[in-house]
């Protein structure tokens, strides 16, 4: 969950080119087609080395936990590689090893996926991809084993709560999201994972591990026909089944609020934010050109100038959009010296505020264009890099021609609109604000929240 939130503190980047003609500089082939079993594959063909990386992702992120087993999803991703039909953990590893695979599972508020990268040499691709669906049609779900990951799972927990923007995160989500399915913490809560048994689990997979609610990112050395007939024959065993229903919209926010944690910790911690976007919305890239200029863009955007560099009041200072299915959080955030807290909070909220009513000039509008189009390539310049953007555009259904139309997008994104999309997405007088640490702003109450 932290991830969530701190991907857009760093900042660098050079001009991109200029396209010739018209054309976008960047486009990637991108095949699509729906199996029998309803799974959505979205493929591109990588010739430049001999392997394959697959991804499978299901609606079925914590979001999907139900009521008192918190948790359910985060375990149900840690025990898919702990034995499945008649492997038993150490078999099914040593099978991962003798392939030579690079294997693993991961959950979200949104999504529980399972990825695996082999070669394309001598049947490996069919081998690893008959694991990968073994995995999810025939989970094993050992006493052993789930004993063991459900310890491993609080013990991670409580690792957490050692760590000032763990806990901060936990608190933002749980204050902004309320009753909503985003408020369920991604990894669990220690006294709910204890009850998880057996029988959770494998309801859990049979009702979420169906075609009908699985989006496939295939990259690697493969003609279309035998991508076609490889996911066939394996993950295209999958039952139909069908989509969970919808989640619930993001109730209105009423605001503002504020919370603090006390933590005997050298620096605050502080969060502030609200529920935002979706990651389908038109004005996707109106408020990622405006994010750069506000708190995405490092050294060359307000917060920094403003918190860091003109007043030396943080070292790390930022802003994100984190577009979701259903309204997503914008997070804007600093760590400051305790002593320092009031001041820099003043701050954060007063550049916030200036720069939803005023918007961005146009020169910091090239700025936020000249990066994001010129870091761009590296977003597509490795199969990893690929299959993450095939994910995300399948499993939010943003189109095929995603990736030709980002450049175009970004570039056409103007001052006026961003400014818009900052007073249609944001209110400042309305934010949740956050903080951890050892002295309470005035006017803050005690987070009561109990793991």
């Amino acid at each position: 969950m932290t991830g969530l939130l701190l991907a857009a503190w760093g900042a660098g980047g050079q001009a991109a080119q200029e396209p010739e003609h018209g054309t976008p500089e960047y486009s990637i082939p991108i095949q699509t087609w729906r199996m029998d079993n309803g799974a959505r594959v979205l493929f591109v063909k990588r010739t430049s080395l001999p392997m394959v990386s697959v991804r499978v992702s299901f609606d079925a992120g914590s979001a999907r936990d139900p009521e008192g087993l918190f948790g359910l999803s985060a375990l149900t991703a840690r025990m898919l590689d702990e034995g499945a039909g008649d492997l038993s953990p150490d078999a099914f590893a040593r099978k991962v090893d003798s392939l030579g695979l690079e294997y693993g599972a991961s959950n979200g508020h949104d999504t529980l996926s399972l990825q695996v990268t082999s070669l394309t040499r001598q049947g490996t691709e069919r081998k690893a991809l008959d694991l990968m669906a073994k995995a999810l049609m025939k989970p094993a779900f050992s006493k052993q084993a789930l004993a063991r990951e459900r310890q491993r799972q609080i013990i991670g927990i409580r690792r957490g709560r050692e760590d000032p923007q763990t806990v901060a995160v936990k608190a933002f989500f749980r204050e902004v999201y309320g009753d909503h399915p985003y408020a369920h913490p991604t990894e669990g809560v220690p006294k709910q994972i204890r009850k998880i048994d057996r029988a959770d689990l494998q309801e859990f997979a049979e009702r979420h591990f169906v075609g009908s609610n699985a989006t496939i990112a295939v990259v690697g050395n493969l003609d279309r026909g035998e991508a076609e007939k490889l996911l066939a024959d394996t993950l295209g065993r999958l039952p139909k089944g069908t989509k969970p229903e919808p989640l619930p919209e993001v109730p209105e926010m009423k605001g503002p609020r504020q919370v603090f944690l006390e933590r005997d910790v050298a620096q605050a911690h502080v969060l502030m934010g609200q529920p935002a976007t979706r990651r389908d919305d038109e004005d996707y890239f109106p408020l990622l050109v405006g994010n750069y200029s506000l708190g995405g863009g490092g050294f060359a955007s307000r917060l920094v100038g403003a918190v860091r560099e003109e007043h030396g009041l943080s070292y790390s200072v930022f802003s994100t959009f984190s577009g979701m299915q259903r309204l997503g959080p914008f997070v804007a955030g600093l760590q400051t010296a305790n002593e320092n807290l009031g001041k820099a909070m003043g701050l954060l909220e007063e550049e916030v505020a200036k720069f939803v009513e005023n918007g961005p000039t146009e020169e910091e509008v090239t700025a936020a264009q000249r990066y994001l189009t010129g870091s761009f390539p590296l977003k597509i310049s490795s199969n990893q890099d690929i299959v993450d953007q095939l994910a995300t555009m399948g499993f939010y259904t943003l189109g095929a021609d995603y990736l030709e139309r980002y450049i175009p997008r970004v570039r056409s994104a103007e001052a006026g609109g961003i400014q818009e999309a900052m007073q249609q997405r944001l209110d400042p007088a309305r934010m949740v604000t956050v903080v951890v640490g050892n002295r309470r702003p005035e006017a803050f109450k005690e987070d009561q929240a109990a793991e």
